[in-house]
């Protein structure tokens, strides 16, 4: 299975209401620094069923490859909403917005758990 299947095979398990940063699954797939290669799997993937509009940037903002507001009003009608853009981390105390999906402290990934 090639890295994009890996990364496909991933973003199906998001549970729907739930969604996940392109570094977060990099982290996941074993490889923290690919987060930008899971975006370019993200913008190539044509494969019925992945469902792409679950994965944002890491301060909860959308992409615009699905059209202006596109992406953000999926999420939403599938549960909570990603934080507005410009939020970070380290802004909130590192409290985790609603709908995220992060790793367990073990090293299991909270999405294989659902």
């Amino acid at each position: 299975m090639n890295f994009y299947e890996r990364v496909y095979e991933l973003v199906r398990r998001i549970p729907a209401g739930k969604f996940a940063s392109y570094g977060q699954l990099a982290l996941m797939l074993g490889n923290p620094r690919a987060s930008r290669a899971v975006g370019y799997a993200m913008r190539a993937c044509r494969t019925p069923g992945v469902p792409c509009h679950r994965v944002v940037r890491a301060d909860g903002s959308t992409t615009p490859a699905f059209g202006p507001g596109v992406q953000r009003a999926m999420l939403e009608r599938g549960g909570p909403s990603p934080p507005t853009a410009g939020w970070s981390w380290a802004a909130a105390g590192g409290t985790v917005p609603d709908g995220f999906c992060l790793p367990f402290a073990d090293g299991r990934d909270i999405i294989s758990a659902y």
